[in-house]
């Protein structure tokens, strides 16, 4: 059972040296994640709370593996929620980067589908900037 992740900073603060540190965050994921396996995970602040929420691929014994996001809320993260429609698994999984690709100040997925030989991305709709979840929008190109 996962009751604590630990992942390594590296701090870089202008005085021409760098250092490592092993941080903690002990309520990232809960018991009912203990069977998943969690891979490419990044962290961004994708709801303009300022706060970093994170962002994973989750292999989960008899569901479908996918990309999932969790919002932060201070102390720890919401439930993941699916980022349908980024396709692939094994040899065709995708690996998403968070970029603002329309320039709105929040983090888009952005991928290339393997199979259908294309960049896509999932923006995030300013209509609903206001909401815990929300939805996206795909642009193909």
């Amino acid at each position: 059972m996962i009751d604590r992740l630990v992942y390594r900073t590296l701090v870089i603060n202008g005085s021409g040296t760098s250092t490592f540190h092993l941080d903690a965050y002990s309520t990232v994921y809960d018991s009912a994640d203990s069977a998943e396996i969690i891979d490419e995970t990044r962290f961004a602040d994708i709801n303009g709370d300022g706060l970093a929420d994170s962002v994973a691929y989750y292999q989960v014994p008899g569901e479908n593996a996918g990309w999932y996001f969790r919002l932060s809320n201070g102390t720890s993260f919401e439930s993941k929620v699916s980022v349908s429609g980024i396709s692939g698994n094994g040899s065709t999984r995708s690996s998403v980067q968070l970029v603002d690709v329309n320039n709105d100040g929040h983090p888009d997925f952005v991928w290339h589908d393997k199979t259908a030989q294309q960049m896509k991305a999932r923006l995030w709709r300013r209509a609903r900037l206001c909401r815990l979840r929300k939805r996206f929008t795909a642009l193909v190109g």
